[in-house]
């Protein structure tokens, strides 16, 4: 027995190892990250105009009413950008593990702060793993404000509503205060959060055979927070930018259409299952990591299972309804369907190995020997596989952020010691993990005078367009 546990805490050692081996390179490019595409027209405006902008943001861009407090913010020099961005990451890794204490203590699972610090770190990474763009997510901020800030709230709305369910007065006020920023955020968590309240709601009712004033201020929250961005004048505009937004009927029959692409997606690869596999041996090793298992409770498996995909459902249909197409699989919003689709599979898996525990169908203490070894194998093999791990090491091997960074500043220099009024740029290097939109060979383009607007502004200098064109190829194809 005593080998074991000193195999157990090596183990438990190298998870702790491979997973800083995945995250922590990418809190390290945070120092590399740049302004691109929406922060620059953003980047512009005047600070003591605040009030007026976000009045105008609200009326005229979107309803997202935290989103456009954080865009305006003067935060678009590189030092300000980059510490938002790096307390964005902190906080993802603080919310989860948040999340993931009380989600394990809502189903009576005693953990020490080694085994949910360890959870965290493996899930992290499994996120990280299988982020569509990672650019979008951690390194851009105009994207940053709407996706990951939401998620992160939405993981601490659940968190505080699982203490709210085991009694804790004070976690209402939390569970508000998140619940507001998320639908504030993003509108993707309106009917996601109506939703799981409404059944908390319901649930808690039917069992006490009263009702909870706690969970009814709450569910009256999210329902005011969600009229807010629904009935403002920039959702409305916004609507008008995409050709099928608003439009019910369509919206239904594009969400019953994609959920069963979304479903073949998801199963359709080594590394979909590599990922399933490790959060099954991550929860049994937490299981059978665990103090007591006498208090521990779940849900109906099928039940359980039949309400998160009705989740999903109100996940796929919400973009589809809002923009009239459902991009689930690359992007931004691609980012923060996978991760809700993760946290889906995390619950459920939690829940049925939880009863498969509490019926004592399975012999656990055969997983003392199995589980560890096994994870380490999935975890590595999930890692070594995963793109988006490959591409950061190679760009670290090859040096590409710093040639990025100088070609970043070459570029700065050429435009602001400029004397023409018409300046064309050479393309720069872009890490792969880094592939900010960049200025196009049209000078036409919005980005390209958004660009324009940004570097007058900065730099009081008077220039009118900008392009990229690569002189070098088009030196090459003069000669031919």
């Amino acid at each position: 027995m005593l080998q074991l546990d000193k195999n157990s805490h090596q183990g438990l050692m190298i998870i702790i190892l491979l997973g800083f081996f995945v995250v922590i390179p990418f809190l390290f490019v945070v120092k590399y990250a740049t302004l691109s595409a929406d922060d620059f027209p953003r980047a512009v405006f005047d600070i003591q105009d605040f009030f007026r902008n976000y009045s105008s943001w609200y009326k005229m861009h979107n309803g997202r009413f935290v989103n456009a407090f954080f865009s305006l913010l003067p935060i678009y020099s590189p030092t300000p950008l980059r510490l938002m961005l790096f307390i964005n990451f902190v906080f993802n890794f603080i919310a989860l593990r948040f999340f993931l204490f009380e989600l394990f203590s809502f189903y009576g699972i005693q953990v020490s702060k080694k085994v949910n610090f360890i959870a965290t770190i493996v899930f992290f990474s499994l996120l990280i793993v299988q982020m569509p763009s990672l650019v979008d997510y951690f390194y851009w901020y105009a994207s940053m404000t709407v996706y990951s800030i939401s998620f992160c709230c939405f993981l601490m709305t659940l968190a505080y509503l699982f203490k709210m369910m085991r009694g804790d007065k004070r976690a209402i006020i939390w569970s508000m205060l998140f619940s507001i920023l998320a639908i504030g955020s993003s509108e993707l968590f309106i009917l996601l959060l109506n939703s799981i309240v409404a059944v908390f709601l319901f649930v808690d009712y039917i069992n006490r055979k009263q009702v909870v004033r706690s969970l009814i201020y709450l569910q009256l929250i999210v329902i005011a927070a969600s009229v807010l961005v629904i009935l403002s004048p920039g959702s409305a505009n916004r609507q008008q930018a995409f050709e099928q937004s608003g439009n019910f009927i369509n919206a239904l029959s594009v969400t019953w259409r994609e959920i069963l692409f979304f479903f073949s997606n998801e199963f359709s690869n080594l590394q979909d299952y590599l990922t399933y596999s490790v959060i099954v041996m991550l929860i049994a090793l937490v299981l059978i990591k665990s103090k007591n298992s006498v208090s521990l409770k779940y849900i109906n498996p099928l039940i359980l299972l039949l309400f998160s995909i009705t989740l999903l459902i109100c996940i796929l249909f919400t973009p589809s309804y809002a923009m009239g197409g459902l991009p689930f699989n690359y992007g931004r919003v691609g980012n923060l369907i996978h991760l809700l689709w993760l946290v889906i599979v995390l619950v459920n898996t939690i829940n049925l190995m939880v009863a498969l525990k509490k019926q004592q169908w399975i012999d656990w203490s055969i997983g003392e020997y199995w589980c560890l070894p096994t994870l380490l194998v999935l975890l590595t093999t999930s890692v070594v596989r995963s793109s988006n791990v490959n591409n950061i090491y190679d760009d670290l091997i090859n040096d590409r952020f710093e040639k990025s960074e100088n070609d970043r500043n070459d570029r700065l220099l050429r435009v602001i010691n400029s004397r023409e009024v018409n300046i064309v740029l050479e393309p720069m290097m872009m890490p792969k993990t880094l592939q900010y939109t960049d200025v196009t060979s049209n000078p036409d383009h919005w980005y390209n005078k958004s660009y324009v607007n940004y570097f007058n502004a900065k730099y009081d200098i008077n220039i009118n367009t900008v392009r990229v064109e690569n002189k070098t190829a088009s030196a090459v194809e003069a000669l031919d």
